[in-house]
Protein backbone atom coordinates (compact mmCIF):
# COMPACT_ATOMS: atom_id res chain seq x y z
CA UNK A 1 0.00 0.00 0.00
CA UNK A 2 2.87 2.35 0.86
CA UNK A 3 4.42 1.86 -2.59
CA UNK A 4 1.07 2.45 -4.29
CA UNK A 5 0.67 5.80 -2.51
CA UNK A 6 4.23 6.80 -3.42
CA UNK A 7 3.59 5.84 -7.07
CA UNK A 8 0.42 7.94 -7.19
CA UNK A 9 2.27 10.88 -5.69
CA UNK A 10 5.01 10.65 -8.33
CA UNK A 11 2.45 10.45 -11.18
CA UNK A 12 0.53 13.47 -9.87
CA UNK A 13 3.79 15.34 -9.40
CA UNK A 14 4.86 14.58 -13.00
CA UNK A 15 1.53 15.84 -14.36
CA UNK A 16 1.74 19.00 -12.30
CA UNK A 17 5.26 19.65 -13.53
CA UNK A 18 4.09 19.15 -17.12
CA UNK A 19 1.46 21.87 -16.64
CA UNK A 20 4.38 24.20 -15.85
CA UNK A 21 6.13 23.23 -19.13
CA UNK A 22 8.67 20.86 -17.67
CA UNK A 23 9.68 19.09 -20.88
CA UNK A 24 11.24 16.14 -19.07
CA UNK A 25 7.92 14.51 -18.05
CA UNK A 26 5.04 12.86 -19.82
CA UNK A 27 1.63 12.31 -18.27
CA UNK A 28 -0.39 9.16 -19.01
CA UNK A 29 -3.58 7.83 -17.49
CA UNK A 30 -6.18 5.10 -18.11
CA UNK A 31 -9.79 6.13 -17.59
CA UNK A 32 -13.13 4.33 -17.76
CA UNK A 33 -15.66 5.99 -20.05
CA UNK A 34 -18.96 4.40 -21.11
CA UNK A 35 -17.68 0.97 -20.12
CA UNK A 36 -14.46 1.31 -22.13
CA UNK A 37 -10.87 1.78 -21.01
CA UNK A 38 -9.45 4.99 -22.50
CA UNK A 39 -5.73 5.72 -22.62
CA UNK A 40 -4.81 9.40 -22.45
CA UNK A 41 -1.30 10.69 -23.12
CA UNK A 42 -0.09 14.25 -22.73
CA UNK A 43 3.38 15.44 -23.62
CA UNK A 44 5.37 18.23 -25.27
CA UNK A 45 7.25 18.25 -28.55
CA UNK A 46 9.96 20.72 -29.50
CA UNK A 47 10.17 21.67 -33.17
CA UNK A 48 13.47 23.25 -34.16
CA UNK A 49 13.25 27.01 -34.76
CA UNK A 50 9.47 26.97 -34.33
CA UNK A 51 8.78 26.43 -30.64
CA UNK A 52 7.09 24.01 -28.26
CA UNK A 53 3.78 22.23 -28.89
CA UNK A 54 1.48 20.46 -26.43
CA UNK A 55 0.29 17.03 -27.63
CA UNK A 56 -2.76 15.27 -26.21
CA UNK A 57 -3.79 11.77 -27.33
CA UNK A 58 -6.87 9.73 -26.46
CA UNK A 59 -7.47 6.13 -27.58
CA UNK A 60 -9.79 3.27 -26.66
CA UNK A 61 -7.91 0.20 -25.42
CA UNK A 62 -10.93 -2.08 -25.96
CA UNK A 63 -11.57 -1.23 -29.62
CA UNK A 64 -8.58 -2.24 -31.75
CA UNK A 65 -10.09 -0.53 -34.83
CA UNK A 66 -10.58 2.82 -33.15
CA UNK A 67 -8.33 5.71 -34.13
CA UNK A 68 -6.46 7.96 -31.77
CA UNK A 69 -7.90 11.43 -31.15
CA UNK A 70 -5.16 14.06 -31.34
CA UNK A 71 -5.15 17.64 -30.07
CA UNK A 72 -2.05 19.72 -30.85
CA UNK A 73 -1.57 23.34 -29.84
CA UNK A 74 1.34 25.82 -29.57
CA UNK A 75 2.79 26.54 -26.13
CA UNK A 76 5.89 28.61 -26.83
CA UNK A 77 6.56 31.20 -28.10
CA UNK A 78 3.24 32.89 -27.37
CA UNK A 79 2.14 35.19 -30.19
CA UNK A 80 -1.07 36.94 -31.20
CA UNK A 81 -1.64 34.35 -33.94
CA UNK A 82 -0.95 31.30 -31.75
CA UNK A 83 -4.52 30.85 -30.46
CA UNK A 84 -5.28 27.68 -32.43
CA UNK A 85 -5.24 23.91 -32.21
CA UNK A 86 -5.07 21.02 -34.67
CA UNK A 87 -7.67 18.32 -33.97
CA UNK A 88 -7.97 15.06 -35.89
CA UNK A 89 -8.54 11.32 -35.60
CA UNK A 90 -5.79 9.23 -37.09
CA UNK A 91 -2.91 6.81 -36.89
CA UNK A 92 -0.21 9.35 -36.13
CA UNK A 93 1.62 12.41 -37.37
CA UNK A 94 4.97 13.90 -38.31
CA UNK A 95 6.10 17.46 -37.60
CA UNK A 96 8.64 19.44 -39.61
CA UNK A 97 9.83 23.02 -39.25
CA UNK A 98 6.67 24.49 -40.75
CA UNK A 99 4.04 21.76 -41.13
CA UNK A 100 2.37 18.77 -39.48
CA UNK A 101 1.38 15.77 -41.61
CA UNK A 102 -1.45 13.73 -40.06
CA UNK A 103 -2.23 10.17 -41.20
CA UNK A 104 -5.74 8.70 -41.10
CA UNK A 105 -6.41 5.03 -41.76
CA UNK A 106 -9.51 2.87 -41.99
CA UNK A 107 -9.98 -0.86 -42.48
CA UNK A 108 -12.03 -0.28 -45.65
CA UNK A 109 -10.25 2.71 -47.23
CA UNK A 110 -6.87 3.97 -48.38
CA UNK A 111 -4.64 5.82 -45.95
CA UNK A 112 -5.23 9.56 -46.16
CA UNK A 113 -3.13 12.51 -45.09
CA UNK A 114 -3.63 16.11 -44.09
CA UNK A 115 -0.96 18.81 -44.11
CA UNK A 116 -1.43 21.46 -41.40
CA UNK A 117 0.39 24.77 -40.97
CA UNK A 118 2.31 25.19 -37.71
CA UNK A 119 1.86 28.94 -38.10
CA UNK A 120 -1.94 29.03 -38.13
CA UNK A 121 -3.15 25.46 -37.51
CA UNK A 122 -5.05 25.54 -40.82
CA UNK A 123 -5.37 22.44 -43.01
CA UNK A 124 -3.36 23.23 -46.15
CA UNK A 125 -3.88 20.08 -48.19
CA UNK A 126 -5.58 16.67 -48.07
CA UNK A 127 -4.34 13.76 -50.18
CA UNK A 128 -4.20 9.98 -50.40
CA UNK A 129 -1.64 9.62 -53.16
CA UNK A 130 0.61 11.47 -53.64
CA UNK A 131 2.13 14.57 -52.05
CA UNK A 132 4.25 16.46 -54.57
CA UNK A 133 6.35 19.50 -53.65
CA UNK A 134 7.45 22.58 -55.57
CA UNK A 135 10.55 24.05 -53.93
CA UNK A 136 12.33 27.39 -54.11
CA UNK A 137 15.50 28.89 -52.67
CA UNK A 138 13.18 30.60 -50.21
CA UNK A 139 11.69 27.69 -48.23
CA UNK A 140 8.66 29.76 -47.18
CA UNK A 141 7.58 29.82 -50.85
CA UNK A 142 6.92 26.06 -51.03
CA UNK A 143 3.93 24.63 -52.95
CA UNK A 144 2.12 21.30 -52.51
CA UNK A 145 0.12 19.20 -54.96
CA UNK A 146 -1.77 16.04 -54.09
CA UNK A 147 -4.51 13.66 -55.27
CA UNK A 148 -7.32 12.56 -52.94
CA UNK A 149 -8.77 9.25 -54.15
CA UNK A 150 -12.46 8.34 -53.85
CA UNK A 151 -11.18 5.29 -51.92
CA UNK A 152 -9.59 7.48 -49.24
CA UNK A 153 -10.75 7.72 -45.65
CA UNK A 154 -13.98 9.73 -45.38
CA UNK A 155 -13.42 13.48 -45.45
CA UNK A 156 -16.22 16.01 -44.96
CA UNK A 157 -14.56 18.49 -47.30
CA UNK A 158 -13.93 15.97 -50.08
CA UNK A 159 -17.37 14.38 -49.73
CA UNK A 160 -19.11 17.74 -50.12
CA UNK A 161 -17.64 18.33 -53.59
CA UNK A 162 -17.79 14.75 -54.90
CA UNK A 163 -20.33 13.56 -57.44
CA UNK A 164 -21.54 10.11 -58.48
CA UNK A 165 -18.77 9.52 -61.04
CA UNK A 166 -16.00 11.32 -59.16
CA UNK A 167 -12.70 9.41 -59.12
CA UNK A 168 -10.84 11.91 -56.96
CA UNK A 169 -9.74 15.46 -56.34
CA UNK A 170 -6.50 17.27 -57.27
CA UNK A 171 -5.46 19.91 -54.73
CA UNK A 172 -2.83 22.63 -55.17
CA UNK A 173 -1.70 24.68 -52.17
CA UNK A 174 0.92 27.00 -50.75
CA UNK A 175 2.15 26.95 -47.15
CA UNK A 176 -0.59 29.47 -46.36
CA UNK A 177 -3.52 27.42 -47.66
CA UNK A 178 -5.36 25.78 -50.53
CA UNK A 179 -5.00 27.56 -53.89
CA UNK A 180 -7.00 25.42 -56.31
CA UNK A 181 -9.04 22.22 -56.57
CA UNK A 182 -9.89 20.23 -59.71
CA UNK A 183 -12.33 17.32 -59.70
CA UNK A 184 -11.64 14.21 -61.80
CA UNK A 185 -14.67 12.32 -63.05
CA UNK A 186 -15.28 9.32 -65.28
CA UNK A 187 -17.44 9.92 -68.35
CA UNK A 188 -18.82 6.39 -68.02
CA UNK A 189 -19.60 4.97 -64.55
CA UNK A 190 -18.15 1.59 -65.61
CA UNK A 191 -14.66 3.10 -65.35
CA UNK A 192 -15.11 3.49 -61.60
CA UNK A 193 -14.41 -0.24 -61.17
CA UNK A 194 -11.87 -0.60 -63.97
CA UNK A 195 -9.37 2.10 -63.01
CA UNK A 196 -7.05 1.78 -60.04
CA UNK A 197 -7.62 5.22 -58.52
CA UNK A 198 -5.62 4.37 -55.40
CA UNK A 199 -2.23 4.33 -57.10
CA UNK A 200 -1.86 6.86 -59.91
CA UNK A 201 1.60 7.88 -61.08
CA UNK A 202 2.01 11.66 -60.65
CA UNK A 203 5.01 13.49 -62.07
CA UNK A 204 5.95 17.17 -62.01
CA UNK A 205 7.31 18.21 -65.39
CA UNK A 206 9.39 21.40 -65.86
CA UNK A 207 8.62 23.28 -69.07
CA UNK A 208 11.44 25.85 -68.87
CA UNK A 209 15.07 25.80 -67.77
CA UNK A 210 14.32 27.70 -64.54
CA UNK A 211 13.34 24.46 -62.75
CA UNK A 212 14.81 20.99 -62.31
CA UNK A 213 13.09 17.68 -61.55
CA UNK A 214 14.00 15.85 -58.33
CA UNK A 215 13.09 12.49 -56.75
CA UNK A 216 11.67 10.97 -59.95
CA UNK A 217 9.30 13.87 -60.49
CA UNK A 218 7.99 14.04 -56.93
CA UNK A 219 9.71 17.39 -56.41
CA UNK A 220 10.36 20.37 -58.65
CA UNK A 221 13.02 22.89 -57.69
CA UNK A 222 12.93 26.41 -59.13
CA UNK A 223 16.44 27.80 -59.39
CA UNK A 224 16.01 31.07 -61.32
CA UNK A 225 14.99 34.38 -59.79
CA UNK A 226 11.70 34.51 -61.69
CA UNK A 227 10.63 31.45 -59.71
CA UNK A 228 10.08 33.68 -56.70
CA UNK A 229 7.22 35.48 -58.43
CA UNK A 230 3.88 33.83 -59.09
CA UNK A 231 4.14 34.51 -62.80
CA UNK A 232 7.33 32.43 -62.92
CA UNK A 233 5.74 29.27 -61.49
CA UNK A 234 4.92 27.33 -64.66
CA UNK A 235 5.04 23.52 -65.00
CA UNK A 236 2.96 20.49 -65.98
CA UNK A 237 1.53 17.64 -63.91
CA UNK A 238 1.56 14.30 -65.71
CA UNK A 239 -1.09 11.88 -64.42
CA UNK A 240 -1.19 8.16 -65.25
CA UNK A 241 -3.85 5.72 -64.04
CA UNK A 242 -3.73 1.98 -64.72
CA UNK A 243 -6.56 -0.45 -65.38
CA UNK A 244 -6.97 -3.21 -62.81
CA UNK A 245 -7.48 -5.98 -65.38
CA UNK A 246 -4.77 -5.43 -68.04
CA UNK A 247 -2.66 -2.81 -66.25
CA UNK A 248 -3.01 -0.55 -69.28
CA UNK A 249 -1.92 3.08 -68.71
CA UNK A 250 -4.43 5.90 -69.19
CA UNK A 251 -2.97 9.39 -68.90
CA UNK A 252 -3.55 13.11 -69.18
CA UNK A 253 -1.83 16.36 -68.19
CA UNK A 254 -2.77 19.28 -65.93
CA UNK A 255 -1.06 22.66 -66.09
CA UNK A 256 0.22 25.13 -63.52
CA UNK A 257 0.54 28.58 -65.06
CA UNK A 258 1.26 31.76 -63.09
CA UNK A 259 0.92 29.69 -59.92
CA UNK A 260 -2.60 28.47 -60.82
CA UNK A 261 -3.61 24.82 -61.33
CA UNK A 262 -5.47 24.74 -64.67
CA UNK A 263 -7.25 22.39 -67.02
CA UNK A 264 -5.60 22.63 -70.46
CA UNK A 265 -7.77 24.64 -72.88
CA UNK A 266 -7.60 21.86 -75.47
CA UNK A 267 -8.36 19.06 -72.97
CA UNK A 268 -10.31 16.19 -74.56
CA UNK A 269 -10.41 12.64 -73.26
CA UNK A 270 -12.45 9.51 -73.94
CA UNK A 271 -12.43 8.41 -70.27
CA UNK A 272 -11.98 11.46 -68.04
CA UNK A 273 -13.62 14.81 -67.58
CA UNK A 274 -12.22 17.57 -65.39
CA UNK A 275 -14.00 20.32 -63.49
CA UNK A 276 -12.38 23.35 -61.88
CA UNK A 277 -13.85 23.97 -58.40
Amino acid sequence: MKYFIVGCFLLISACAQQEQLDLHHDCSSILSQNGQKILENAYYKVVQNKGVFAIKEKKSLDDTLSQTIFNISPVYPITDSADWSIDFKGKGFEMTKSTLVAETTSYDSDASYGIYSLQSGACILEYTYDKLEVLFVDESNKRYLGFYSKNGAPSTKIRSISKENTLGIFNYASQDGLLKTISLEAIDANWLDILDVSNPVLELMPIEDNAIQLNAGKKLYFTAQDGFADEGVDFDLKVIFYTTDTYKPVEFTLEVRANQLLIPKDFKHSIFQLESL
